[in-house]
């Protein structure tokens, strides 16, 4: 099991514990705000990710808002394994 998917059950349970999201409306590939998340919640939301794992992931990594590449759970994910990997090369 990848570490991205790993995070992804851990993640997606920040979303429904804290955000009321139903799990079953979750993909890897939905954009956060297609499930009735606003920028400042996607942001409470990545924030709660961040403590869990005691990572930050830098601001102009996350493209909220962008709809162009709209944030992701998967993205999250990724995003979060790649300051994982930061951190432990550091």
């Amino acid at each position: 099991m990848s570490s991205t998917t790993a995070r992804y059950g851990e993640v997606s349970s920040i979303l429904e514990r804290r955000f009321h999201v139903a799990r079953v409306s979750v993909t890897p590939s939905t954009p956060l705000n297609d499930l009735g998340l606003d920028s400042l919640t996607v942001l409470e939301f990545v924030c709660a990710a961040e403590n869990m794992f005691k990572l930050r992931i830098p601001v102009d990594k996350l493209g909220v808002g962008g709809a162009s590449d709209p944030l992701t759970l998967q993205g999250l994910c990724e995003l979060l394994d790649a300051q994982a990997h930061v951190a432990a090369v550091r």
